[in-house]
C-alpha cells in the first residue's frame, strides 16, 4: 500500500449501501415465542437523532481490473484522486519499507544484532612511573580492551621527567618486565614456578586487569609470564589441567621441602619424621603420615596449593585468557621452548651458529 500512495499513514474509509427491504423485514421480525420486554413508548417519548445518510456507492460502477487493488478501491470510495496523493507525498523520505513486504514471508532483523556494540579500536597511552609500574598498569588496564585497543606506553622517571623514547615496543617490554618482576614478589608464592595468592586489597576487578595484561603481553609482544605454574595456567585458559600436577607442585616448593617429600615417596623409613611433619603441617595436613598414605597426602596437597587455593583468581582470568589462541600442546611446547636454559638462550642469541652446527 505504501508503494501506491507514498503515505506514511493510511486511512481506511467505510461505505454503506441499501439492503433488500424484504430481507431487512425478515431479519427484524420479532419472535412470537419470546416475551415482549421492549418498551415501545421509549421511542415515542424521546426524540432520536438520525445520523446523516452516507452517499451510496454503486459497486457495479466501481472500475476493477488487473491493476486495481485494495488501495485504489479505497481511494475511489473516498473520492480522493490517487494522482494527487502520490504527487503530494513522493518527496517524503522512505520510512524503510521495501519490496520484500509484498512477499508472503517477512524477515525481521534481530534487534540484538543491530544494537550490539561494534569493535572500536581506541588508541590508549598508558603512563607508568618507574618503581610503581605494578599498580599503574593494573589501574590503567581496568578499562582497557586488550584485544582491540591500540596501546602504547610512556615511562615517568624518578625525577618526574618523561623518558625520552619512542615506544616501538621497547618501552612496552620494559614496562611488562618490571610489572611481572613486582607481581612475582608481591602477589605470588613459589620458587621456580609460582601460583598467585589471595590479597585482601585485590578484588575481582584488579585480578581481571592482571589477566588483561597477560593477554596484551602475549598478543602484542609475544611476552608470556613463564614463571606461572603450568597446571594453573591450563586451568585459567581451558578450564581444566592436563599437566603433571605433582611435578608442578615440586617446582613451587622450596628446595628443602621438595627433597624431603620426594624422599618420603622413595623410602619413607629414611626421611626425618620431624621435618616431614613440619612440612605437612605448614600445608594444613590433618593426618599423621605413614608409608601407606604419604603418596595420597602429597597429591592432595598439590591439588590444594595449585588448583584449589587460587580458584578465585583462575575464575577471574578464565573468561579473558580463554581468548588466547593456544592449544594444550602448543602451551606445553611454549613452556619447553621459552624456559631460560643455557642451551635455549644460546639458540636465541646465536641462531645462525646453531644452524651451522
Amino acid at each position: 500500500m505504501y508503494e501506491e500512495t507514498k503515505m506514511p499513514m493510511l486511512r481506511f474509509y467505510l461505505a454503506t449501501w441499501d439492503k433488500n427491504k424484504d430481507e431487512d423485514a425478515v431479519a427484524h421480525t420479532p419472535n412470537k415465542n419470546q416475551d415482549n420486554v421492549i418498551n415501545t413508548n421509549l421511542s415515542e417519548d424521546k426524540d432520536t437523532t438520525v445520523a446523516p445518510k452516507l452517499p451510496l456507492l454503486d459497486l457495479d460502477v466501481l472500475e476493477v481490473d488487473a491493476c486495481t487493488d485494495i488501495v485504489s478501491a479505497a481511494l475511489q470510495i473516498s473520492g480522493i484522486a490517487a494522482e494527487v496523493i502520490i504527487d503530494d507525498y513522493e518527496d517524503l523520505p522512505d520510512p524503510g519499507f521495501n519490496s520484500q513486504m509484498e512477499t508472503d514471508v517477512i524477515t525481521l532483523t534481530n534487534p540484538e544484532v543491530v544494537t550490539k556494540k561494534q569493535d572500536v579500536h581506541i588508541e590508549v597511552t598508558v603512563t607508568v612511573h618507574r618503581g610503581h609500574v605494578l599498580l599503574d598498569m593494573i589501574r590503567a588496564f581496568k578499562s582497557i580492551d586488550p584485544y582491540n585497543d591500540i596501546i602504547s606506553f610512556e615511562m615517568i622517571m624518578p625525577d618526574g621527567c618523561i623518558e625520552i623514547s619512542e615506544d616501538d615496543g621497547g618501552v612496552t617490554r620494559d614496562s611488562l618486565t618490571e610489572f611481572w618482576k613486582d607481581f612475582y614478589e608481591q602477589c605470588k608464592e613459589g620458587t621456580s614456578e609460582k601460583v598467585p595468592f589471595l590479597r585482601h586489597d585485590f578484588g575481582e576487578e584488579k585480578w581481571r586487569a592482571v589477566a588483561k595484561i597477560v593477554v596484551f603481553g602475549w598478543a602484542r609482544q609475544g611476552y608470556f609470564p613463564m614463571q606461572l605454574s603450568l597446571p594453573f595456567v591450563q586451568q585459567c585458559i581451558f578450564g581444566f589441567y592436563s599437566a603433571d600436577l605433582l611435578e608442578g607442585f615440586y617446582k613451587v616448593l622450596p628446595e628443602h621441602e621438595r627433597v624431603c617429600l620426594q624422599m618420603s615417596l622413595s623410602d619413607f623409613t629414611k626421611v626425618a619424621e620431624d621435618d616431614l611433619v613440619d612440612i605437612l603441617d605448614s600445608h594444613g595436613v590433618r593426618h599423621l603420615p605413614n608409608q601407606l598414605n604419604i603418596a595420597r597426602i602429597i597429591m592432595e596437597i598439590a591439588h590444594k596449593e595449585i588448583i584449589q587455593t587460587p580458584t578465585f583468581v583462575s575464575k577471574c582470568w578464565h573468561g579473558l585468557m580463554g581468548g588466547i589462541k593456544l592449544t594444550e600442546e602448543q602451551l606445553v611446547n611454549l613452556y619447553a621452548e621459552l624456559k631460560p636454559t643455557p642451551k635455549a638462550v644460546c639458540k636465541r642469541l646465536f641462531p645462525m651458529r646453531n644452524e651451522t652446527r
